[in-house]
């Protein structure tokens, strides 16, 4: 439920213009590095259950090189949206952190909580080794937080775009949105997002991007920056695993997640299938994103098809899979709770 009139005050306000509303997308594709800010973040927060594992496997890999990318995540309040450009290739995202002009640097910096001092100063003031430094771990956090898990992360926000994009479809963004988060509202021309303080950001009508997560755990975050679409991340609330190729859930009876009703009904392996399936992809993709053989995803795909739940096309030489407003239903209606816990502070939360 969104928040009443008399809660009114302790929110972001996103003042959004009829352009905002008509350029509402999903991105499941954010790139590598909004993924390696937000797993920097995750390491700085409490520990959560669905990020256990990973965690577990990730810090020993992490080393101090990371250290500079950590200082500018901080667990609570805004984030450097500096350093973490959408763009899909690391290299080109990479130089694009590391020559982000010194105005921008200094200004998202001060936002920090924590005093610019040291290190954060040199590079507030366009220190060149510090750009260089903020670079490096940049990378390292990449290669030691995100890429072992890059399949899973993909896979996971392919099937939970698949399944929104259909709500979207079906039911409109205001029924959207609170399905994402419950501190989000949409009320006429306003995005309200629950915080425990007040702030209006207007839009410059260049709209609204929304971005699944793995890595968010009961909140959601906003980048609200002047000259750029407002995005909101949001988490998808799967488990992230230790790297690719480890299961994710924790077993219940019978080898099956306890709080899965798609497992229980489809069986494990072919709820795997559906929703690695995504946005679409071929049965040799799909054999790797659920990892089996492709005959092995290929005969629980023909399953799945016979039930309505995918459907399947010739693409060249090969096949390609997507999922039906069916089973996009289905996913949606047995998807994990969102009820989830707000977050913190301004539009570049």
């Amino acid at each position: 439920m969104g928040p009443g009139r008399g809660q009114d005050k302790a929110v972001l306000r996103l003042v959004l213009t009829p352009a905002d509303l008509a350029r509402v997308r999903f991105e499941a594709h954010p790139g590598p590095l909004v993924d390696a800010a937000l797993a920097a973040r995750a390491l700085r927060r409490p520990p959560a259950a669905p990020l256990a594992h990973w965690r577990a496997a990730t810090l020993p890999a992490l080393g101090h090189r990371a250290r500079p990318l950590l200082a500018l995540t901080p667990p609570t309040g805004p984030t450097c949206t500096f350093v973490q450009p959408m763009c899909r290739d690391l290299d080109t995202g990479l130089e694009l952190v590391r020559s982000t002009p010194v105005r921008t640097m200094r200004a998202e910096i001060a936002d920090l909580a924590a005093p610019a001092t040291g290190w954060l100063r040199r590079l507030a003031d366009g220190d060149r080794d510090a750009r260089a430094d903020l670079r490096a771990a940049a990378a390292r956090v990449y290669a030691a937080c995100v890429a072992p898990v890059a399949t899973h992360l993909a896979a996971d926000r392919e099937a939970d775009v698949s399944r929104r994009c259909a709500e979207l479809g079906e039911s409109g963004l205001a029924s959207t949105l609170p399905g994402l988060h419950r501190s989000l509202e949409l009320r006429g021309h306003e995005l309200l997002v629950r915080r425990p303080f007040r702030f209006t950001h207007r839009s410059d009508g260049l709209g609204l991007v929304l971005v699944p997560s793995p890595f968010l755990v009961d909140e959601v975050r906003v980048a609200a920056t002047p000259g750029e679409p407002i995005v909101i991340f949001y988490p998808t609330g799967t488990p992230v695993p230790g790297r690719d190729g480890e299961p994710t859930p924790v077993p219940g009876r019978d080898g099956e997640p306890p709080d899965d009703p798609l497992a229980r009904l489809l069986g494990g392996t072919r709820a795997a299938v559906l929703r690695a399936v995504g946005t679409g992809c071929g049965t040799v993709e799909l054999a790797r994103r659920v990892r089996s053989s492709p005959a092995t995803a290929s005969e629980h795909a023909a399953a799945l098809r016979a039930a309505g739940l995918v459907a399947t096309t010739r693409a060249g030489r090969g096949v390609r899979h997507r999922i039906t407003p069916l089973g996009a239903r289905l996913l949606h209606r047995t998807a994990p709770a969102g009820g989830l816990r707000p977050a913190t502070p301004p539009p570049r939360s």
